[in-house]
């Protein structure tokens, strides 16, 4: 009874989890992509589901867990299909048997929504960045409860005939 309900929570786990050996061949899955089955990935490399130019952090992720036995954690681009990816952050840790690291284990869990988000703020951040930069209205602001400047764009080093910004944050408002 033990060893289905063990089954049972590998295989209903919401992460891929993957067995791999020295030779970074998958011995074990709980589940597959759609379009594969087990039998098609089992014995592949595990790199044929990593993105080209994330092969080597999971490659130094898995050798540190084999080398160290301390666990490990990585974030790659996955091969989903044909052209498609995702994101995922993979913990390693080590398979002991006798004392020896034998194997390691990956649980992947899909960030692609955290990813996505990451690249859309850093876009916006951008934006606001560009536009507070070449404004040429002075644009500045203060942090509560002292009402110190906080920042002020060139528009503003310029209104203030200060150097820089860092001399115009070091000022509080009466000082100018």
């Amino acid at each position: 009874a033990s060893e289905a309900k063990w089954h049972s929570l590998i295989e209903s786990a919401p992460d891929f989890i993957l067995i791999i050996d020295r030779r970074f061949k998958i011995m074990f899955i709980n589940r597959t992509q759609p379009g594969e089955t087990i039998n098609d990935v089992i014995g592949k490399s595990v790199f044929d589901h990593v993105s080209k130019e994330h092969r080597l952090p999971m490659k130094k992720a898995i050798n540190q867990v084999f080398k160290t036995g301390k666990p490990a954690t990585v974030e790659v681009e996955t091969v989903t299909g044909p052209g498609a990816t995702a994101w995922v952050s993979t913990r390693v840790g080590a398979v002991r048997e006798r004392n020896k690291i034998t194997a390691v284990t990956l649980m992947s869990t899909d960030i692609t929504p955290r990813r996505e988000m990451e690249v859309s703020l850093s876009r916006a951040e951008q934006r606001y960045r560009t536009l507070y930069e070449s404004s040429r209205d002075a644009i500045m602001t203060l942090a509560p409860p002292q009402w110190a400047f906080t920042s002020g764009n060139p528009a503003t080093v310029r209104l203030f005939r200060v150097k820089d910004e860092a001399e115009f944050i070091s000022k509080g408002p009466w000082e100018l």
